[in-house]
């Protein structure tokens, strides 16, 4: 396994928005390669099709999986934190997890704002922002 989580993670928790402070411990989208928003241009990019959505992830986390896939698979679990995946991982509760990391690269990746399973979910499908796509949730109150 490749785990670059070490290497990524201070940058993702250094990312700020200009004009909002959320505190030190909250994690702000990445949307410049270290987010699930960039997963659509990659998956596009490693299978060789025309490129759906923005910009792919980091070359780093990329660069790894190398050249020549074919298949794809995308597992979404809704809600898990990486410091759960790595919990799990440790002690053993889910060899599968281990299993499958082993064979790829481990990097955190933040979602999208806001990160309501409506808004990533749409990302994911389209590789646009919630700005963009505008499902930001599953009701929206308008006066």
């Amino acid at each position: 396994m490749i785990n670059i989580i070490a290497d990524r993670l201070p940058d993702i928790k250094a990312q700020r928005i200009g004009g909002l402070d959320l505190g030190q411990n909250f994690i702000y989208p990445n949307y410049d390669g270290s987010s699930i928003l960039n997963i659509p241009a990659s998956i596009c990019h490693l299978l060789g099709v025309p490129g759906l959505g923005g910009s792919g992830l980091a070359p780093e986390i990329l660069a790894p999986l190398g050249d020549g896939i074919r298949h794809l698979i995308v597992i979404l679990m809704d809600g898990l934190a990486l410091h759960r995946l790595q919990r799990w991982m440790e002690d053993g509760a889910t060899p599968i997890w281990k299993k499958l990391a082993g064979e790829g690269v481990l990097a955190p990746l933040t979602s999208v704002s806001p990160s309501t399973t409506s808004s990533a979910i749409t990302s994911l499908w389209t590789g646009r922002s919630p700005k963009e796509h505008g499902i930001v949730g599953y009701e929206l109150w308008l006066k």
